[in-house]
């Protein structure tokens, strides 16, 4: 096995035990709009910015999203996103990811990563939908609000 693959595998293992308590879905729209929107897109058919596109982010592996030129870091990574990878990413980029070209110095507040996530979550499971960004994402603050957001996307 190469380093960098040795590596992804002790992350996935540090992380995939992380328990994330739900956060607001409310505060994670405002905090995407404050800290994300300037570089990543979340819609359907959002364009790479400054960041990759963020729409079809959970399942996907670093360094994957066509037509953005990552770092060879991040091609290598080989981190697949999902809360846990998102929530130690988010805590400090560079350090999760040395060598990533995200400026971002990351959230230090687990409740911040939390709600961001949750949001990013809820983006995805509603995603289908093509919400604008300018649409507030209602308060989620419940795994059986996140259950039935699901449900009623099928």
């Amino acid at each position: 096995m190469r380093e960098a693959e040795l590596e992804a595998a002790e992350k996935a293992k540090q992380t995939a035990n992380i328990l994330i308590p739900l956060g607001d879905s409310a505060k994670g729209a405002k905090l995407f709009q404050t800290r994300c929107a300037q570089c990543h897109t979340v819609e359907k058919d959002g364009a790479n910015k400054v960041g990759p596109k963020l729409h079809g982010l959970f399942g996907r592996q670093t360094g994957s999203v066509d037509g953005y030129a990552y770092t060879d870091a991040n091609k290598q990574a080989g981190v697949t996103w999902d809360e846990n990878t998102l929530y130690s990413y988010l805590e400090n980029p560079k350090k999760y990811i040395p060598g990533t070209k995200m400026a971002f110095g990351g959230l230090k507040k687990a409740k911040e990563r939390n709600d961001l996530i949750t949001y990013v979550y809820w983006l995805y499971l509603t995603v289908e939908t093509a919400f604008p960004l300018t649409v507030h994402a209602p308060p989620v603050t419940s795994r059986r609000a996140l259950l039935k957001c699901s449900i009623l996307r099928e």
